[in-house]
């Protein structure tokens, strides 16, 4: 594996998968969007974290 791309999408217990338009904008106007960019980081980083602390070859992440 070269790279690796995540993309965020919400799953709503009634309405399904929601986009990242449908998260991101909500959490803009409440001035929650810095909780949201931490979580994103956190869960895109994490299991980078973990194959190199197993010593396997980790990949790229641009953030």
């Amino acid at each position: 594996m070269a790279t690796l791309e995540t993309l965020i999408r919400w799953h709503h217990p009634e309405h399904g998968f929601n986009s990242a338009v449908r998260v991101y904008s909500p959490a803009e106007e409440t001035g929650l969007i810095a909780f949201h960019w931490r979580l994103d980081i956190t869960r895109s980083l994490y299991p980078n974290a973990v194959l190199a602390a197993a010593g396997i070859r980790t990949f790229p992440i641009l953030l």
